[in-house]
């Protein structure tokens, strides 16, 4: 009797040894698998960021053309209409823009359009 409750209680050490090898590889395993996500993410976010970046200096021939006329104001002739090139603008004398300025700046954009959008000077006409 003595011999078969031993042979019992080695077959249980050796169950519960199996089941406990078995838990540390399933945890093993699921740690890895969230090593390899986490570090795939983190690839995929700076891929997207160089994308980003090359993206933008691919811009650097873009043109946006002329930069927009000014009623009652002039812009200072700008050397080129290229990818951040800039605009400078002035409103005459007894106008402005907003609050007293009287100069404002675009800039060509990498969608090829003139930014911010150009605010009309306002003022009094004089008499």
């Amino acid at each position: 009797m003595r011999t078969r409750v031993r042979k019992m209680q080695k077959t249980f050490v050796v169950i519960v040894a199996a089941a406990t090898l078995a838990l540390v590889v399933v945890v093993v395993v699921v740690v890895v698998v969230v090593v390899v996500v986490v570090v795939v993410v983190v690839v995929v976010v700076v891929v997207i960021l160089h994308i980003h970046t090359i993206s933008s200096m691919l811009h650097v021939g873009l043109n946006c053309g002329d930069p927009p006329g000014l009623a009652m104001g002039y812009r200072i002739a700008s050397s080129s209409t290229l990818f951040l090139d800039t605009a400078e603008y002035h409103c005459g004398k007894g106008y402005w823009i907003r609050r007293g300025q009287d100069i404002q700046f675009l800039t060509c954009s990498a969608d090829g359009t003139w930014q911010p959008e150009l605010e009309q000077c306002t003022g009094n006409i004089p008499n």
